[in-house]
């Protein structure tokens, strides 16, 4: 199955592909801003929204699911997926936010969210983040 994630100010859009394609929206009316996939487990996403947090998918983006406490704003303006770091199987997840932070989930996965010693000086820069109206950005499980 080919997929392919589009990011729009409006809604979080995935195409599908088997023998046709689908497209299914998400996380409308949250303003997602930007994406991640887990390139250890690519059925594990991840979207940042400009208002609503961090949410996180199992299941290939068809389900989301809110995550992230302890990221002290809900504006996620960049989020990554280590391909080297891992906990619990799993790739670790940076969530940058404005105003300018990185967080980290801390090792015991229910602890929740902290900002790693290495991005503790990102705090006192702003606009560490880029984003915009004009920002488009997209993603999937398979290069291209």
């Amino acid at each position: 199955m080919i997929r392919i994630v589009v990011v729009t100010r409006a809604a979080l859009w995935i195409a599908r592909r088997a023998s046709t394609w689908t497209v299914d929206e998400h996380l409308g009316g949250r303003s997602p801003d930007c994406v991640a996939v887990d390139p250890r487990d690519p059925t594990r996403v991840y979207c940042g929204t400009a208002s609503g947090g961090l949410f996180r998918s199992h299941d290939s983006g068809r389900i989301w699911e809110p995550v992230g406490p302890g990221i002290e704003h809900g504006n996620i303006t960049a989020v990554a997926v280590s391909h080297a770091e891992r906990a619990e199987g799993f790739g670790i997840v940076y969530a940058g936010i404005e105003p300018s932070a990185v967080f980290a989930p801390t090792l015991a996965a229910t602890a929740g969210w902290t900002s790693p010693a290495c991005a503790r000086s990102l705090q006192l820069t702003p606009g560490v983040f880029p984003h915009g109206p004009t920002r488009i950005m997209f993603g999937g499980s398979k290069p291209m």
